[in-house]
């Protein structure tokens, strides 16, 4: 299996994972202005889960990983707030 097939075939579910964690942390956000802490705590759990799982695989797709990094950045500053 060569880098693009291993990528295509391995990563790419990893990847969708991690676009649902961007979401659910999204979703956490939202949910903890409006006071909804346990909902908001559940879902950033769920979204730090999503963000290691992709966090392992980084190494072996180097490319496609640089193509994420703005999504990750964005990720990242709302993990800050």
């Amino acid at each position: 299996m060569n880098t693009t097939e291993f990528c295509e075939r391995r990563v790419l579910p990893l990847v969708m994972a991690f676009a649902c964690g961007v979401l659910a942390m999204k979703f956490s956000v939202e949910h903890r202005e409006h006071r909804a802490d346990a909902l908001a705590a559940g879902a950033m759990d769920l979204a730090d889960r999503a963000v290691d799982v992709v966090h392992i695989y980084r190494e072996a797709c180097g490319e496609v990983w640089e193509a994420g990094r703005p999504l990750i950045a964005t990720l990242n500053e709302e993990r800050e707030r």
